[in-house]
């Protein structure tokens, strides 16, 4: 149980880290405090906002004061415990690759394969191919300006 609690951990944090690094911070450095530091890193304030916004963005009742200092508790929590997996090198162990490769699969899947739109796709090219009329064309060179001597004998060409 305490592998598998500790496998979702770096399994989350993989994923938060894959979302930090490719979203841009909304607040200049110089203007962004930093909430707390652990092991030398400093977690700034938006980036905290990012994550508290991603998971509770869509109810607003849940902006009050004890709310987001109770998230700030977890979050350290989270971070400390991270660093601490990664220094017991769970991070690299190969269960934990295939298991994060097994998870990013199951992810790509939901976000590449809609039923719908599938079906949707599918529908339209049947639909198109009972109209389709297939044809061919044979094209034989003729100079543009050739004698109608030249034209004729392009014609009868088989």
């Amino acid at each position: 149980m305490r592998n598998s609690f500790v496998l979702l951990l770096l399994a989350c944090w993989a994923c938060a880290a894959t979302n930090a690094q490719t979203t841009p911070p909304k607040t200049s450095p110089t203007t962004d405090p930093v909430l707390f530091t652990y092991s030398g890193i400093p977690v700034t304030k938006s980036e905290f906002i990012q994550v508290y916004e991603k998971l509770n963005g869509q109810d607003t009742a849940l902006y009050s004061p004890k709310s987001v200092d109770d998230y700030l508790e977890l979050y350290t929590n989270f971070k400390l415990k991270v660093k601490e997996a990664e220094s017991m090198g769970l991070d690299t162990t190969q269960s934990l690759t295939n298991q994060l490769a097994e998870y990013r699969k199951q992810l790509a899947q939901n976000y590449l394969y809609d039923k719908q739109i599938t079906d949707k796709l599918v529908a339209e090219a049947y639909e198109r191919l009972s109209k389709e009329v297939q044809v061919s064309h044979i094209l034989i060179a003729c100079k543009e300006d050739a004698a109608p001597a030249d034209t004729i004998i392009a014609h009868k060409k088989p």
